[in-house]
């Protein structure tokens, strides 16, 4: 889901007062099972579709860019004589610089140093973003599903995409070649079927087969602190 980084402003244990949209879990914070199987969805492959949020790339590409403006910066310098005015050009450009390598830094340090990768999954029953330690899930049951192309500068590019009344949605984005086509096509069909099937188990009281298929069985019941994000309206998601 680009998605601004989930917050952190507020922890609440009344996770039922909280819209879907905006509860977002700390790893280290949820029951050990579903760490567990966090952590199997990441680790291993199976019937669910796995797919970098970007993040990680984003956020190394703007590293890389503020550190080529430092270096031309200083070589446009060393070009030229520094009178008072240069220097104190010279000087504030070089501290908002620092500052963005060091955020960057800083977010990227984020990365790795939590156990989770910033990915989101599609499974029988839920989309599940991770980012950062965080996590945040919405039920697949309550998702249009739609596949969508766009057109950029190297060709077409396909998605699955999944919205809520809400506003809130996914985006799983697959390339433009013709292996990635069918493997959009395949999805596609397959996230149709996992939410045809599961309306019709929660139209049924059919609770086991949703538990037997959730990442987060009964997480609303448990004490799992709840942060609650800040409400937005996204102009795109994770990609």
């Amino acid at each position: 889901m680009t998605n601004q980084p989930i917050e952190q402003p507020n922890f609440d244990n009344r996770s039922m007062k909280i819209p879907l949209a905006q509860r977002v879990y700390l790893f280290r914070d949820l029951p050990t099972n579903v760490q567990e199987n966090l952590l199997r969805l990441q680790n291993t492959d199976g019937d669910f579709l796995k797919m970098s949020s970007g993040e990680t790339g984003r956020r190394i590409g703007l590293l890389i860019l503020v550190a080529m403006a430092s270096i031309g910066l200083w070589a446009v310098v060393a070009d030229g004589l520094l009178d008072l005015k240069r220097i104190l050009v010279f000087s504030a450009d070089v501290l908002i610089l620092l500052l963005w390598f060091v955020y960057f830094v800083w977010r990227i340090s984020k990365i790795f140093g939590s156990p989770l990768k910033n990915l989101i999954y599609l499974t029988p029953t839920q989309a599940i973003e991770t980012l950062d330690g965080f996590v945040r899930y919405r039920e697949l049951k309550d998702a249009e599903i739609a596949s969508k192309q766009y057109l950029s500068d190297s060709g077409r590019t396909f998605t699955l995409k999944l919205e809520f009344d809400d506003g809130d949605f996914y985006n799983y984005w697959f390339g433009s070649y013709k292996k990635d086509l069918q493997k959009r096509k395949n999805w596609y069909e397959k996230a149709l079927t996992w939410k045809k099937e599961a309306v019709s188990a929660f139209e049924r009281g059919d609770t086991a087969y949703l538990e037997s298929r959730s990442v987060f069985p009964k997480l609303s019941e448990t004490n799992t602190p709840v942060l609650q994000r800040k409400s937005y309206t996204r102009a795109e998601n994770v990609r």
